[in-house]
């Protein structure tokens, strides 16, 4: 899909350049608008896709990906977070306190 947006745009350019402006103005246009369906996923992290306020799906494996440019894409991390707690108090088998 990157090739094919990459196409698009430089194949409009090269078009304008050549005056041919009724046919370079709509593989512009979709080249645009191919764009924002990219993303890409870090390690311990995940993508929940969604149309509309309708739940499309979740990616949770990392890399370089593309899905419909209308999707929304929220970002959810799947690291784990640790708190701080008070010690614990732990006896041994002679009683002693640590």
């Amino acid at each position: 899909m990157l090739s094919l947006a990459f196409a698009f745009i430089v194949g409009g350019v090269v078009l304008l350049a050549f005056k041919l402006i009724p046919i370079a103005f709509p593989a512009l246009i979709l080249g645009i608008l191919i764009l924002p369906g990219f993303y890409f996923i870090n390690p311990n992290g995940s993508i929940v896709l969604t149309l509309f306020g309708a739940y499309k799906g979740t990616v949770k494996t990392n890399g370089f990906y593309w899905a419909n440019p209308f999707y929304t894409k929220k970002r959810v991390s799947l690291r784990a977070r640790n708190f701080d707690s008070e010690r614990v108090k732990v006896n041994d088998k002679l009683g002693n306190q640590s």
